[in-house]
């Protein structure tokens, strides 16, 4: 079997690791993956490293620019003109590729890209979409033509969608006669993780942008600081995207509140944090928390979307929370007072966490399933 993956990124963040762990696992089912990136850029080294054959067309999200500011407002109709443009060049060489590589299946990774449906469907080939995103309640996007447009494209016959969550295939209202909810694989069965000792941090990872909530978690920590021992610290670490060392500047003690950039050390840093703060708005899946408690790293999150999915999941298996949640700010700094005042208690709750998210989510879970899901589209 031949598939054609498409994906709207050229990063190594949320959507590109999720596909980078789909290739390496799939692959191992005698399955011929072909790449379709925007440029080059760290995943292509992945996939070329890999030996997997790339090509490369500039693809635009299918969602309307922003009309925030006078500058955004003035450039709309020119950035509409250039995202019909080029997604146009890039259909039409899509087209020519499928041509010369004749795949069984072609499979877009997000929701926001719409050019693999549409070469899809005219070329007679089934298109499986791959749904990370709710684009609404987490990034604040409009998809072009609106929410409602966008569910009933999902519902077209020829469309087969993967949810990360079942959060996601509700809010979309995808059809469960075609469509899966297929947790993304985040680690092998196979991995080894060495513990560590916990230091004095709590820890931020991703990136740093409103949607993500780094400035409740930055707020928190800073309304309580002067509750917590003088050497406890909030770590940042991730792509900074809203100047984060001037709202760390109007802090009270900023000195406590360190923005590390990006690392390469993440797991590292979870094993030794207090725990992970992952306050985003509505996370889609949730990486960092799987990857976290992967780790043995106490998590605390915002109880909505995926984050929340992740928690009930393991409170539905063993019948006892694997992380603490809240909803409002005052909570979150309520949870980093009781983590630091007792640690030990939360021992236990970090050994359920680790359990739940290694009998879930490891690439042969995942790569399993979405094979599966392959051949039922195509017998």
């Amino acid at each position: 079997m031949k598939v054609i993956y498409i994906a709207h990124s050229s990063g190594l963040q949320g959507a590109g690791f999720a596909l980078l762990n789909i290739i390496k696992g799939i692959r191992e089912f005698g399955i011929t993956p072909i790449l379709i990136l925007p440029q080059k850029g760290i995943l292509s080294k992945e996939f070329e490293n890999l030996n997997i054959k790339c090509y490369y067309c500039p693809c635009c999200n299918t969602i309307y620019p922003s009309r925030k500011g006078l500058i955004n407002l003035l450039k709309y109709p020119l950035r509409i003109i250039r995202m019909i443009v080029l997604n146009s060049y890039t259909l039409h060489k899509i087209n020519k590729i499928i041509r010369i590589e004749n795949p069984d299946i072609i499979h877009s990774n997000t929701g926001v890209i719409r050019v693999g449906a549409v070469a899809a469907k005219r070329n007679k080939i089934p298109h499986v979409w791959h749904i990370r995103e709710y684009q609404t309640l987490d990034f604040g996007w409009e998809p072009i033509g609106g929410i409602e447009y966008q569910k009933k494209i999902y519902r077209d016959n020829n469309n087969h969608c993967i949810a990360i969550t079942k959060n996601i295939f509700d809010f979309f209202e995808l059809n469960s006669k075609k469509d899966k909810v297929i947790y993304d694989g985040v680690f092998s069965d196979k991995i080894k993780i060495s513990q560590c000792q916990s230091n004095n941090y709590f820890l931020f990872v991703g990136c740093l942008k409103e949607g993500k909530g780094v400035v409740d978690a930055v707020n928190a920590f800073n309304h309580i600081i002067n509750k917590l021992p003088e050497n406890i610290e909030l770590w940042l670490v991730g792509k900074d995207e809203i100047d984060i060392c001037n709202i760390i500047n109007e802090c009270s003690v900023p000195n406590r509140i360190k923005y590390l950039g990006f690392r390469n050390d993440i797991y590292q840093l979870m094993s030794r944090a207090i725990a992970l703060i992952v306050p985003s708005k509505f996370e889609g899946f949730g990486f960092i928390t799987t990857e976290a408690m992967l780790n043995k790293c106490l998590v605390i999150g915002r109880n909505t979307g995926g984050t929340k999915e992740q928690f009930d999941n393991g409170f539905n298996m063993l019948k006892n929370e694997i992380g603490l949640r809240f909803e409002t700010l005052e909570q979150l700094s309520q949870h980093m007072i009781e983590v630091v005042s007792n640690p030990n208690s939360f021992c236990e709750m970090k050994e359920r966490a680790y359990a739940v998210v290694r009998e879930m989510y490891t690439i042969e879970n995942n790569t399993k399933k979405i094979l599966n899901y392959y051949k039922a589209i195509i017998e």
